[in-house]
């Protein structure tokens, strides 16, 4: 393949496969393979997240700053609301490497962190995982919810702080862990949207699976009910559609 006249012509092709040995091999991302050969390897990975758990458990993919993860939020919200800690919500950020170049417009770590939207997405990603591991899933919501409503991927980093007082967040812990322990909760979230091949916000994955159905808190709703060995009155309750059209695209 090097050798060919494509390879010398293209050389943007060769950022995008992987070495593996000998061998060239696309991204599983880049060619939209979302199943997994090995079931042996499907297995390690869903115990390496926590699946199977007690409860329900989502795993939804966003971006900080993309308006259809923003929208998915709003989901969220709603399917909290109804089924508040029976069910395991779980915000994961996608990220990219040296993605426009890797350069510090849209990276951190040398090209190896990077985010659709630019260094201030990355950042607040960064912050919000933050806040997740240090308060409650309902805390991390309001933070992430009212981020989207205030601020916006050009002002993060000069908005973030306001809104984390606001809402009597630990602004000093955020700084410093947006500095060390933040970056590799991130790198996790990475870790984990390249074994699921997720490259787009938003993506839900329920006990593991993904969901490809309706984006409404309705349909989320009933695909969720389906995992419990007993459903809880909850799924009895039916949800108004009341999210924005922007739910239905994807960054």
């Amino acid at each position: 393949v090097k050798k060919t006249q494509f390879w010398k012509t293209q050389p943007e092709l060769a950022q995008i496969l992987e070495v593996r040995g000998s061998w060239l091999k696309f991204p599983d991302i880049v060619v939209g393979a979302d199943f997994f050969v090995s079931e042996q390897v499907k297995q390690e990975l869903l115990e390496s997240i926590g699946i199977p758990g007690d409860k329900p458990v989502v795993d939804f993919f966003v971006m900080s700053f993309c308006p259809y993860g923003n929208a998915a939020e709003d989901i969220i919200n709603n399917l909290f609301s109804l089924f508040g800690y029976t069910v395991e919500f779980r915000p994961r950020y996608i990220i990219y490497s040296n993605y426009n170049g890797g350069g510090p417009d849209f990276c951190l770590d040398d090209g190896n962190l990077c985010s659709m939207h630019g260094v201030q997405e990355l950042n607040q990603d960064i912050r919000e995982a933050c806040v997740l591991d240090k308060e409650s899933f309902k805390r991390w919501l309001s933070f992430a919810l009212k981020m989207n409503k205030d601020c916006n991927y050009n002002n993060a980093d000069s908005c973030w702080e306001s809104v984390a007082e606001q809402l009597k967040l630990d602004v000093d812990y955020i700084k410093e862990c947006e500095k060390g322990k933040g970056l590799e909760l991130i790198k996790e979230d990475k870790r984990v949207s390249e074994a699921f091949s997720v490259g787009g916000s938003p993506t839900f994955l329920i006990n593991g699976e993904r969901y490809n159905g309706k984006r409404t808190p309705e349909a989320i709703k009933l695909a969720i009910c389906e995992t419990f060995e007993e459903k809880p009155e909850a799924c009895n309750i039916v949800l108004e559609d009341t999210v924005s059209q922007t739910s239905s695209g994807s960054c």
